[in-house]
């Protein structure tokens, strides 16, 4: 059985001003790993953190040292010499020296290379989406992407295993689920184009987890918020992003094939919601 660790970038709601920027962007990803290498891969992420944050790092006081894609940013920031953000959490003070910032990025590509995650993110525009489909859910449309391109390449590459979702508990997501909206938008997503998803092979809603409790879980997920954070990056500037703290190399070459060919990404590991006219350079 495969895992998807889901998560997000961005908000659902619209922007406040009408000067378009990356608040236009929703980014929803999903990291997968094979049910056999979860412990092994939580397991890497702790002894990752044990050794960036030193006697900082406690186990039952998770938050602090939370690897988290808006705090390397912070990091990256202060080393470019902005003063340090204020929400930037205490132990991270250790990563303000770029030989130590460096050590932490190369930990995070090495997790990614060893474990050979599948990556999906679908990234909604906003203002374009709402004005195609007004008043509908941005995160219905992120969700039922993401269970349309997993379902297929789970039927067409991975020869029909099952998969669940697990996402940290989050109020709007687990309300939307619960509403039932959701059985609404992916029961009308068969009668669209050629290819019809088999959503039984996925559980009909994530697994919400408590990460005081979950913790193999909530250390997985640190993976999907990177790369959340990456792909809204990706496709707010048009072009992969270049600065290494977006970790987009270490990720990139994990983002899922389109199933029926093998090769590109558009349309399988990465969607855009609407489709643009001119898809970013990948």
């Amino acid at each position: 059985m495969l895992l998807f660790y889901v998560d997000e970038s961005g908000s659902t709601g619209m922007p406040t001003t009408d000067r378009r920027s990356h608040y236009d962007l929703f980014s929803l990803a999903a990291v997968g790993i094979m049910d056999s290498s979860r412990s092994a891969l939580a397991q890497d992420m702790e002894g990752l953190k044990q050794q960036t944050f030193k006697d900082s790092y406690h186990p039952h006081e998770w938050a602090p040292t939370e690897i988290k894609a808006r705090y390397l940013w912070m990091v990256h920031e202060a080393l470019g010499g902005k003063k340090p953000h204020p929400e930037l959490p205490a132990p991270y003070a250790l990563l303000l020296d770029r030989q130590e910032f460096n050590h932490l990025l190369f930990r995070i590509e090495k997790v990614f290379a060893k474990f050979r995650p599948t990556v999906f993110a679908a990234i909604v525009d906003k203002r374009a989406f709402d004005a195609a489909h007004p008043g509908a859910s941005v995160l219905g449309a992120a969700y039922s992407s993401l269970y349309q391109s997993v379902a297929l390449t789970l039927e067409n590459v991975y020869g029909g295993a099952s998969a669940a979702f697990v996402a940290d508990q989050q109020d709007e997501h687990e309300r939307y689920f619960a509403s039932g909206a959701m059985r609404d938008v992916l029961a009308a997503r068969p009668a669209r184009g050629k290819y019809r998803p088999d959503f039984n092979l996925l559980l009909d809603k994530p697994l919400w987890i408590d990460s005081r409790l979950s913790t193999w879980d909530r250390e997985i997920i640190q993976l999907a918020d990177l790369a959340a954070f990456a792909t809204r990056a990706w496709a707010s500037a048009g072009r992969p992003p270049e600065d290494r703290h977006f970790l987009w190399s270490a990720i990139a070459p994990f983002l899922a094939s389109d199933w029926r060919t093998g090769t590109g990404v558009r349309g399988a590991g990465l969607t855009i919601i609407p489709e643009p006219a001119g898809f970013p350079e990948l």
